[in-house]
């Protein structure tokens, strides 16, 4: 899709609604159209590629996974669009590329689900334990904490995740062009540590409780039996 700026949205790129679109949609919403451009190319290069998804097993387990892998990526992109107005200078360009990689990820997960849904169905709704654990998350009010909380434990934990669907060989393409951008924000997170320490009691109970969460959408029966 060969877009001119003015007329890219994001109807055109992802169709039809599902329930994370609309977080995909907060950060589309703040985008400039020079940062749809790039979102849209990001999205075109990879889906210009044939056969980015090798099919090993029954479909319906591909569908699930992708969808949950939607469901959590999309919770990246409120951080940054919660706090990132409240910084100037490097730390906002860095919250501000971050929504951007965010918005870029949300998009290929959503797509994928969809397409591999298709003709007959569309992702399931979502899961509700992941959706408690990335809302408790996004709750996050004190920015130090969420900052830390999101770059350091939260996209650690899924660059572990993504390593091993690389070693699975099941979507490299996607796998591969996505955990280029996860590693540079694990490896970015330093830079957040100058808008001051996190107290070190607040962010244990806050590793405690994401870790608890975590393991409950991960070992729930519907993830356990539909994703791993």
């Amino acid at each position: 899709m060969n877009c001119k700026k003015d007329q890219i949205v994001l109807n055109n790129i992802i169709l039809p609604k599902w329930g994370v679109t609309k977080h995909i949609e907060e950060g589309w919403n703040v985008l400039s159209n020079e940062e749809k451009v790039i979102v849209n190319n990001k999205v075109n290069k990879l889906f210009n590629q044939e056969n980015i998804v090798n099919i090993k097993t029954n479909q319906i387990f591909y569908v699930h996974l992708f969808a949950f892998f939607a469901q959590v990526e999309v919770l990246a992109i409120q951080i940054p669009l919660k706090f990132m107005n409240d910084f100037e200078g490097e730390i906002y360009n860095q919250l501000r590329r971050q929504l951007i990689d965010e918005v870029v990820h949300g998009i290929i997960f959503t797509k994928v689900a969809y397409e591999l849904s298709l003709p007959y169905s569309h992702p399931i709704p979502g899961f509700k334990d992941a959706e408690i654990m990335c809302d408790s998350i996004r709750s996050i009010e004190d920015r130090r904490l969420a900052l830390v909380a999101l770059n350091l434990i939260a996209e650690g934990w899924i660059e572990e995740v993504f390593v091993h669907m690389v070693e699975w060989k099941m979507a490299n393409k996607i796998f591969e062009s996505i955990l280029e951008d996860e590693e540079r924000h694990v490896s970015e997170a330093e830079l957040y540590s100058k808008i001051g320490n996190v107290d070190k009691d607040e962010l244990l109970n806050c590793i405690r409780s994401m870790e608890e969460k975590l393991i409950n959408a991960v070992c729930s029966p519907t993830v356990a039996r539909s994703v791993f």
